[in-house]
């Protein structure tokens, strides 16, 4: 059976651990789930739901960061990539979920016939403080290898062999630009799948969901970046701030880049 390892990085935020584990589609049995979690909290609080909701349940492994004296986002999923013992991966923040119509069947028959396959991607509903929502990649991409060398699925949708996962670390002085430079790594020296169905929840407000202008500086004197691609993060740096004042702006600017994708 394969073993599939869900990491889950969490914070102070127990609500959003329950949220997270009770949206595990229904036919997990299917696959040997191991839940893998890194929790940042100073405290007991995100444990004892752990604790509560796994065990006797679910397999799963704990590490508190904060008692390990590791600080930060990319540091902890460093820590996650260490401690990975698996078949497969995916990252998951806590307060995510897995879509209501997702089903890990869908997984299954891509890495059971495809020995060969070391990435699968989906589409992640991306859902505004108001309810607002839209997918990424926009259902409206046809070509999807071509949009996958200048954007990255969101890592909530994206399945990874955790052998290719662990040979790209996160660049732990990045601030915010780390998780798109190890998505891009993979997809773009992996044999991925695109699978046409949604996979996640990805729930806008944290960090993940920013842009900054010192991103953009990191991406744009990146030397192995083309001169196309550099252009190509301008104008999603300049369609994401038109978006910080509408959900709607934020949705046309998944949608505006259709035109070169179809």
């Amino acid at each position: 059976m394969i073993k599939l390892q869900i990491i889950i990085l969490c914070k102070d935020n127990p609500s959003e651990v329950k949220f997270t584990l009770d949206s595990l589609p229904e036919d997990h049995s299917i696959l040997n789930i191991v839940y893998l979690f890194i929790d940042g909290s100073s405290t007991g609080i995100c444990k004892s739901i752990i604790d509560n909701e796994c065990l006797g349940v679910f397999h799963y492994e704990y590490f508190n960061s904060f008692s390990m004296g590791i600080s930060g986002i990319y540091p902890s999923m460093n820590l996650a990539l260490s401690k990975l013992k698996s078949d497969w991966c995916i990252f998951m923040n806590s307060g995510d979920q897995f879509h209501d119509n997702f089903k890990f069947s869908l997984l299954l028959n891509l890495i059971d016939t495809t020995s060969l396959v070391q990435c699968v991607f989906g589409y992640s509903k991306i859902i505004s403080p108001n309810g607002f929502s839209w997918y990424v990649p926009s259902p409206n991409i046809n070509q999807i290898q071509r949009w996958c060398k200048y954007f990255e699925p969101t890592h909530q949708s994206m399945f990874v062999k955790s052998d290719l996962a662990i040979q790209y670390k996160f660049d732990e002085l990045s601030r915010i630009g780390a998780d798109s430079l190890w998505k891009r790594s993979i997809i773009n020296n992996s044999n991925f799948i695109f699978l046409k169905h949604p996979v996640s929840n990805f729930f806008l407000g944290g960090i993940s969901s920013t842009y900054s202008f010192h991103l953009l500086k990191e991406k744009y004197s990146e030397p192995s970046r083309r001169s196309y691609e550099k252009f190509m993060e301008i104008v999603k740096y300049i369609l994401f701030k038109l978006g910080l004042f509408s959900p709607q702006l934020q949705a046309f600017r998944s949608e505006f880049f259709c035109f070169f994708f179809r």
